[in-house]
């Protein structure tokens, strides 16, 4: 079975196949199947967030026929002494010139 994994990181898409070698089931990644677009993220939560990407993906994978299963997911950091902060904006927290 093959899934499409709403990522381009390549190191994600190998450690999930990794783990799930045992079950049959392989993971494609969003280069795999032919997918550039850009995701605007902008949900107030990690859920909303994933939701958006799936959504995103869903619509491209329904215009190529393409028919597999999607997983997305959605993370940051979630400091307690910083009221859970940064959150869903973790990769903005530091500003547009931050090092990546």
């Amino acid at each position: 079975m093959k899934i499409i994994y709403g990522t381009t990181n390549e190191n994600k898409i190998f450690e999930m196949s990794r783990y799930f070698k045992e079950y049959n089931i392989s993971f494609l990644s969003l280069k795999d199947i032919g997918f550039n677009e850009e995701i605007i993220e902008n949900g107030d939560t990690f859920l909303e967030n994933s939701l958006i990407k799936a959504k995103a993906i869903k619509r491209y994978c329904n215009k190529n026929k393409i028919n597999y299963p999607i997983l997305t997911d959605d993370a940051g950091l979630c400091v307690k002494s910083l009221d859970n902060r940064p959150g869903v904006y973790t990769a903005r927290y530091a500003g547009d010139h931050a090092p990546q």
